[in-house]
């Protein structure tokens, strides 16, 4: 990588030093020489590159990860970042669907899987009693075999009963099940999100570091009756998940 920046000349007119190296780095990116998962020079070996200072070298990285382009590890190094994966609103898809949409192998890692006692706040989201029997499925989600998110799903054990069944496989997707084998009819979700970070447990399943930055993903999906079939925690990684939402102004509004 050093070898493919020596000689580099900045100074074009106009622009600033630090923008200049952070666009050549990014062209490096778009132009396949330099891939998710590389590692860039130490911060010294890109200042000899460039001819610049490391205050320089350094505004240039803050602008790129701010822009999510790389990504630092403590103790590691800088890197390319890898790319986002975005869902898209308003259509109700399975993370299954999402990631065959983008040309990915979607798959899952079940953690577990089981009968379960609901607690209050899962037995509000499901319209049950506190104390009711869900069935209860924690699955890590991949994208050509990379973790993305940790997905906890509740369905109550009365409609859902055949996910327990040892023949089903659940390293696919949820709704495919829940259509086939429990003949659920599947109309509409409400997807909530906020920030949200991992403990240690939850990051050894992301293979991020502890207190890294996620997505919180709360999706409660209802079936053609307007009745909840299923409550869904997710965790998705916030350096390679983002969300995009295409507004409208109507034209009553000044």
């Amino acid at each position: 990588m050093a070898a493919d920046l020596e000689g580099t000349v900045l100074r074009q007119r106009g622009l600033a030093l630090y923008y200049q190296v952070a666009e050549t780095l990014r062209m490096h990116m778009e132009s396949g020489q330099l891939r998710p998962g590389d590692q860039l020079p130490r911060e010294d070996e890109l200042c000899a590159i460039f001819g610049v200072s490391r205050t320089t070298v350094r505004s240039a990285l803050d602008l790129l990860e701010r822009k999510g382009s790389i990504r630092r590890v403590q103790g590691r190094g800088t890197f390319v970042a890898e790319p986002f994966f975005t869902q898209q609103a308003p259509v109700l898809r399975s993370f299954t669907e999402e990631m065959l949409e983008k040309g990915l192998r979607p798959g899952a890692r079940v953690v577990s899987v089981g009968p379960a006692p609901c607690g209050e706040w899962v037995a509000e989201k499901l319209h049950m009693r506190p104390g009711e029997e869900v069935i209860r499925v924690q699955r890590v989600r991949l994208a050509d075999g990379d973790p993305i998110g940790i997905q906890t799903a509740y369905l109550p054990n009365s409609v859902c009963s055949a996910l327990l069944n040892p023949n089903v496989d659940l390293s696919g997707s949820l709704y495919r099940h829940l259509t086939h084998e429990c003949g659920i009819a599947l109309h509409s979700a409400r997807d909530t999100y906020y920030a949200g970070t991992v403990d240690e447990a939850e990051a050894e399943l992301l293979q991020v570091p502890p207190r890294s930055s996620v997505f919180v993903v709360e999706r409660l999906t209802l079936n053609s009756q307007g009745k909840p079939v299923e409550y869904v925690r997710s965790l998705m990684r916030g350096d390679r998940y983002s969300i995009s939402l295409e507004l409208t102004r109507s034209s009553q509004q000044q």
